[in-house]
């Protein structure tokens, strides 16, 4: 976490894709005090979405591993209206909490 706090303060980070599993950290964590401390807009990335069930922690949505490269801009541009409180259609691909 120490290495998401460092890069966060240097960044202030408006737009976040978090892997659930982060070696150490979680995901979750992650995405819990990137939204908290500077509001950022979350999508978490993932091989097992069932893990999200229950503690979503500030995400607005998951895509399932593996996906596309070319998704990536779509969903960024999809984070990015959401978070200027547009409310664009969410693309196929991601999983709306």
């Amino acid at each position: 976490m120490a290495q998401v706090k460092k890069a966060a303060a240097a960044v202030t980070p408006d737009l976040a894709l978090i892997d659930v599993m982060l070696g150490n950290d979680s995901g979750k964590d992650v995405c819990a005090y990137l939204h908290h401390e500077y509001g950022t807009t979350c999508v978490f990335v993932t091989a097992h979405p069932s893990f999200l069930i229950k503690e979503r922690l500030g995400a607005i949505g998951s895509v399932t591993k593996p996906f596309g490269t070319q998704h990536i801009p779509i969903l960024l541009q999809y984070m990015a209206a959401v978070r200027a409180g547009e409310r664009p259609e969410p693309p196929g691909f991601l999983s709306l909490f």
